[in-house]
């Protein structure tokens, strides 16, 4: 099966080593998956963006770039989810009312469903 993620020469002409901004990340990988399996799959750069994403039930998965290698982290949409966001394994959107909540992905791989 072929990598979900792109290398420079799959999105842009950037074949010499320029960085891959999220946007144009989460733009092919949208473009790739494709129906409705690709609603809720987010690619962003900080938690930030994260708590930006609007409670859905269509949420499904993120990754969350950083800054650092170190900071890139995989995230799991738990619609009935009430940990108080520590940043760490929970993290709360900006628009969290009673339920839904992001929880660190510990998974090597996730289905997503």
């Amino acid at each position: 099966m072929a990598s979900a993620l792109p290398n420079p020469n799959d999105c842009c002409s950037c074949a010499d080593g320029t960085s891959i901004s999220t946007t144009t990340l989460d733009a092919y990988i949208l473009a790739q998956v494709k129906g409705s399996a690709a609603v809720g799959i987010y690619a962003v750069a900080s938690l930030s963006d994260l708590r930006a994403i609007l409670t859905s039930s269509t949420n499904r998965y993120a990754v969350v770039f950083g800054s650092t290698p170190t900071d890139f982290t995989n995230w799991k949409w738990n619609n009935t989810g009430t940990n108080a966001d520590d940043g760490v394994d929970y993290v709360r959107p900006n628009d969290y009312t009673t339920a839904g909540v992001w929880e660190r992905a510990t998974e090597v791989s996730i289905e997503i469903s």
